[in-house]
């Protein structure tokens, strides 16, 4: 199995399997590199990282791709104020030559290297330049900006490749994530460029390198291996985890393949999109988790609805039967009868105007006819209480 080790000796921007919680003014989610760590995983990878001290041919010894994810002095820190205190800061992002030398070995006796950058590469307090310089490569102080961008962002740009290259089977679009530009010369070669309307136009921004037994590849944008690039809200996350597959694929030491290791080229071309077919079966699974479990607080949430609305009916209910217990039928029949007086007194005037306009009328007339109707209606209440007694 391939061992990839992710150096965190020098305070590196990518530290794999970390949130980015730790990092000052920046969120968590948009500098997560969970995702990369469960792709490598199911790749087939085995991942390490080398926690502290200096790099030296002693700790790659065990090591098949060697990944240095853009060491940074005083751009973020993400050790406590004490300790930055005691181990100087402004230097936490310097190799030391030895160090620079124990990698070009580890390389020219056919290790893989991965090196990462960030925009505007002297804000970071690294060295990298005198690292990848052995190779050809120098990392620009820059930011490769285009009109024509992904998202609302004009440092997310679009990324010319070269299809013939292995790195990019499969891949028809790779998103660059406010990165740097590169100048590229032998024994490197350039196999992405920013596109005719950036700026720069046509800048390197992805090398590789046949050095010694090793390979090396530099690239100016460590973001696009974090959850902007491989998460979901990206459109193009399946490509990014395609270029992932390619990238350490291609690195692998020739030694594993001739060892019978399952990263040859053959199968870089022959891979089916169902790379990714384990991760999304997880994040399903977890979503379909979170469902049922907002499903039963939705059902719960509903039972004590309905309760509470039963208790108020009960409530209701026990109300009305107190008001009603402390009345005998005879009073209750007696109200009715006030309202049906007030009713038919109305109605009975009303009828008469309608009819023979307004005109002296009997007041005996009138009053009997009323004492008539309301008898009627009391005795009819009282015969329909009694009967529900």
């Amino acid at each position: 199995m391939t061992r990839i080790v992710f150096s965190s000796c020098h305070n590196e921007y990518l530290r794999i399997g970390k949130s980015g919680t730790l990092f000052i003014g920046t969120s968590p989610k948009r500098f997560d590199w969970t995702m990369l760590a469960k792709l490598l995983t199911n790749f087939g990878f085995d991942i390490a990282v080398l926690d502290g001290g200096l790099i030296s041919r002693n700790t790659l010894k065990e090591t098949d791709i060697f990944v240095l994810g853009e060491p940074e002095s005083h751009f973020r820190h993400t050790k406590p104020a004490k300790e930055r205190d005691k181990e100087e800061p402004d230097k936490w992002g310097i190799l030391k030559q030895s160090e620079i030398n124990a990698i070009h070995e580890f390389v020219i006796e056919g290790g893989g290297l991965l090196i990462l950058q960030e925009k505007y590469p002297q804000r970071r307090g690294n060295n990298l330049n005198d690292l990848v310089g052995i190779f050809g490569v120098t990392f620009q102080d820059d930011m490769v900006k285009c009109e024509k961008h992904y998202g609302e962002d004009d440092g997310w740009i679009y990324v010319k490749t070269i299809s013939e290259s292995p790195l990019f089977q499969g891949i028809d679009d790779l998103v660059y994530f406010n990165g740097c530009s590169l100048v590229v010369k032998e024994p490197s070669r350039p196999v992405a460029y920013s596109s005719v309307q950036a700026s720069p136009p046509n800048a390197p921004l992805i090398s590789v390198c046949n050095s010694g037994k090793g390979k090396v590849v530099v690239i100016g944008d460590a973001t696009l291996f974090s959850e902007w690039g491989l998460g979901p809200d990206n459109e193009y996350h399946e490509e990014h985890a395609r270029f992932v597959y390619n990238l350490f694929s291609w690195l692998t030491p020739d030694v594993y393949r001739q060892a019978g290791g399952s990263f040859s080229e053959a199968s870089i071309q022959e891979t089916t999109p169902g790379i990714l077919a384990p991760i999304i079966l997880q994040e399903v699974s977890d979503i379909s988790k979170k469902v049922s479990s907002i499903d039963a607080i939705v059902n719960q949430a509903y039972n004590e609805q309905k309760v509470q609305i039963s208790n108020i009916s009960k409530t209701s209910g026990q109300i009305r039967d107190k008001i009603g217990a402390g009345r005998p039928p005879v009073i209750q029949s007696l109200l009715v009868t006030l309202s049906a007086f007030v009713i038919v007194v109305a109605g009975f005037m009303l009828g008469y105007i309608l009819t023979q306009g307004i005109q002296p009328v009997s007041v005996g007339a009138v009053a009997t006819m009323l004492v008539l109707s309301c008898l009627v209606i009391f005795l009819l209440k009282v015969i329909e209480f009694w009967k529900k007694e």
